[in-house]
């Protein structure tokens, strides 16, 4: 009997020993798994930090964008305004040289009408087809005509 009670004794040893074998592994296991959990967690948190930082750079890159370009318009568009300034005085300009030819033509043309009132002669008495400023009535017409192109352009 005594080899009966020895084998039951080394099963039960046996089965214990498998059981804390057992025990153990599934509790090593699942620590295990608790750390890769918990890593996994981590690095997750990590990845949506970083996402989030580089949005805010995304979007704050795209602000700085906006306003270098709007920046870029209003400068254009204020050289803009200065080059049409420019043009509008020129124009101007041009606009009070043109009245002044024409007084001056209107004055010529006065001047020729008395001349052919008058028979064509100057204060001497002599006969004369030049006005005042020494210009023939062809030279007034002639200015007349270009003066006439150049308000026509």
């Amino acid at each position: 009997m005594d080899l009966v009670l020895y084998i039951i004794v080394a099963v039960a040893a046996l089965t214990v020993g498998v059981l804390a074998t057992y025990l153990f592994l599934k509790k090593r296991g699942a620590s295990k798994l608790a750390s890769a959990e918990a890593e996994a967690k981590q690095i997750l948190e990590t990845a949506i930090r970083t996402a989030e930082t580089r949005k805010k750079e995304a979007l704050l890159e795209a602000k700085e964008e906006s306003l270098r370009l709007k920046n870029d318009a209003d400068a254009e568009i204020k050289e803009r305004r200065r080059e049409i300034s420019r043009q509008e005085h020129r124009l101007a300009q041009k606009e009070e040289n043109l009245d002044g030819k024409l007084e001056r033509m209107e004055k010529k043309e006065v001047a020729l009408a008395e001349i052919q009132g008058s028979g064509g002669q100057d204060r001497r008495g002599r006969g004369s087809e030049r006005d005042r400023d020494g210009q023939t009535g062809e030279d007034l017409r002639n200015d007349e005509r270009r003066s006439e192109a150049r308000a026509a352009r």
